[in-house]
Formats: C-alpha cells, sequence, structure tokens
C-alpha cells in the first residue's frame, strides 16, 4: 500500500467517533494547530496587501487574494462542534461587527458564487442585456456589488486574527500541558 493509502487509512479512521477522551483532545489540538495556521496565513497576507498597495496589484489578482483570506479566516469559525472556534469575547464593538460582516461576505459573495444580491451575471430583466450575454460579449456583464477591504479594514482584518490567533493558541498549548499530565 502507498503512503498516501496509509495516509487515508489513518484519516478515515480519526473520523470515526472517538472512543475515549485522549482522542476528543487529540482531535481538537489538531483543530486548533490547523486554525493557527489559518489565522497566521490571514496575518501574512493583510501584511502583504498592505505593504504592496492596491494601486499596484491587477484588481483581479486582489480579488483572488482577498478571496481566499476571507474563506481561510472564516474556515476557523465555521463547522461542526469542536471544530470551531468561537471569537474572543472581548473584542470592541467595531472589531465584532467587522468579524459578522466578513462572515456574511464570504457566505454570500465568496463561497457561494450562485445568484445573490452581492454578485450577478447580469440583469438579465432587460432583453438587450440578455442578448449581448448571449451573444458572447462576456467582458460588460459581470457586475459584483461589493468594494474591496479599505487598507483600515485590511488592517482590523490582521487585528482580529491576531487576537483569535492568540486565543487559539493559548487553549492548544492548555490542552497540551493537560495530556501531559
Amino acid at each position: 500500500m502507498s503512503s498516501f493509502g496509509q495516509q487515508r487509512s489513518c484519516n478515515a479512521f480519526r473520523m470515526e467517533q472517538p472512543h475515549s477522551n485522549d482522542e476528543v483532545l487529540l482531535r481538537r489540538a489538531e483543530f486548533l494547530h490547523l486554525a493557527c495556521r489559518d489565522l497566521w496565513d490571514v496575518g501574512i497576507c493583510v501584511d502583504y496587501l498592505l505593504d504592496t498597495g492596491s494601486a499596484v496589484l491587477n484588481s483581479r489578482v486582489r480579488l483572488v487574494l482577498e478571496s481566499g483570506m476571507l474563506v481561510t479566516y472564516v474556515r476557523c469559525f465555521s463547522g461542526k462542534s469542536g471544530q470551531i472556534i468561537s471569537p474572543t469575547s472581548d473584542l470592541s464593538p467595531q472589531l465584532r461587527s467587522l468579524h459578522e460582516h466578513i462572515i456574511l461576505r464570504r457566505n454570500k459573495v465568496y463561497a457561494h458564487t450562485d445568484h445573490t444580491e452581492y454578485r450577478q451575471i447580469t440583469d438579465f430583466r432587460s432583453d438587450c442585456a440578455a442578448a449581448v450575454f448571449m451573444a458572447g460579449d462576456d467582458a460588460s456583464t459581470v457586475r459584483e456589488e461589493w468594494d474591496y477591504l479599505s487598507d483600515e479594514g485590511l488592517f482590523s482584518l490582521g487585528q482580529l486574527a491576531r487576537v483569535h490567533y492568540t486565543q487559539s493558541h493559548s487553549e492548544l498549548d492548555r490542552l497540551r500541558a493537560t495530556t501531559r499530565e
């Protein structure tokens, strides 16, 4: 059996219901480690976008970086019980609002690209618009109703990532200490 097959078998086994408290702790620790990595990556991307400046980046490159960054950030907060982190309780009202906005944006714009009020191929209520689209003129038919995060928004996202990274890493350290006792 290849090492890939062995890894797959190991992962399949771990997806079963835990049989002991140690397995529950191991799964939580594994999730926290991955969440820390995701939040660290978001911070790196925020720094890159702030250092590079939006005027330098191609708008499509910026779109892809921002999409991936926000999907990665929200991944830590969505999922099954035990496989999510909760937002820290001591967030300022501004950061809590941004956190909620990021989750909404991820759900409505980035992760689900079906026809929503935020992202539309075109408005087909006009016969002319439908005819232009069906004729293959795709250049003018995409309408995305959102703006890039401002530099202030990026900076605040970096703060959110740092706060949640610290919280997750602290929980991971506590779990590791528990298993050593």
